[in-house]
């Protein structure tokens, strides 16, 4: 297999796990900064989450620069990479629990 494939689905799913993050953030009402309070115990784990986020795609991005082709067991190791990213969100909201405790 092409590894051009596994990068993009690799990619998709970290992007989604963005994404997801983002999903969690309250309604913010009104339009000063002073209105981003609420945000005050749920963005620094964003922010934790997100730069984590960034750092395995970037290392997943410079390993995948000495890859010619995929074998069977890279793309295992490289669903095992996906299936710990995803439940970052999951992370994220035990972190917020255990600040606010």
């Amino acid at each position: 297999m092409e590894k051009s494939r596994t990068e993009a689905f690799t990619d998709a799913v970290i992007a989604i796990v963005m994404t997801i993050l983002v999903l969690e953030f309250p309604h913010v009402h009104g339009s000063t900064f002073a209105d981003l309070v609420v945000l005050k115990d749920i963005f620094p784990a964003y922010v934790i989450s997100f730069i984590f986020l960034v750092i395995y795609w970037s290392n997943h991005h410079h390993i995948f620069q000495m890859v010619e082709k995929v074998s069977g067991q890279t793309l295992w190791w490289n669903n095992a990479f996906i299936f710990l990213r995803a439940p970052l969100k999951t992370y994220e909201k035990r972190y917020n629990r255990l600040k606010i405790s």
